[in-house]
């Protein structure tokens, strides 16, 4: 029974559930101000059009854009994703990481393209690739073809 713990083991129980506790809380705000970002990068670069069409021409000079980013699986979303999937259910948390991976590829392609003075990504692709064993990290590589927009 928890009523017949002595001081040192409610000291050690304490101590475990408070560095859970900040630590997930320092997970949240880590997390929220990376969607944030993520955002307001979003908002920057929409000019930037992308198609993802396969075999599309252009009679504009272009160049190749890739880019890629790797992310690992925190240990609170691990341990989160672990209850569903006991479940049966979905891996949400596997998802949105890699959500908020391809989210990141995709402005760092953006960002690369207007550096080189291009305002649209022809033919997009996205790989994605289990880098550890246990699909604790993935990365995301993108590429396509950078060019500028007809002039009217």
């Amino acid at each position: 029974m928890i009523f017949n713990l002595d001081f040192e083991d409610y000291y050690k129980y304490t101590k475990s559930i408070l560095k859970f506790l900040f630590g997930w809380m320092f997970w949240k705000k880590r997390e929220q101000k990376h969607l944030d970002q993520l955002e307001i990068d979003e908002q920057h670069f929409s000019k930037i059009t992308v198609s993802t069409h396969k075999f599309q021409t252009s009679d504009q000079k272009g160049q190749l854009v890739v880019s890629n980013i790797a992310l690992s699986i925190d240990y609170f979303r691990s341990s989160l994703a672990q209850i569903p999937e006991m479940l049966g259910q979905p891996l949400d948390g596997y998802e949105i990481v890699a959500d908020r991976a391809r989210r990141e590829v995709l402005i760092r392609l953006k960002k690369q393209a207007a550096s080189l003075g291009y305002d649209e990504i022809l033919g997009l692709r996205f790989e994605t690739s289990s880098i550890t064993a246990n699909g604790q990290m993935l990365e995301v590589i993108a590429y396509g073809t950078a060019i500028k927009k007809n002039k009217n």
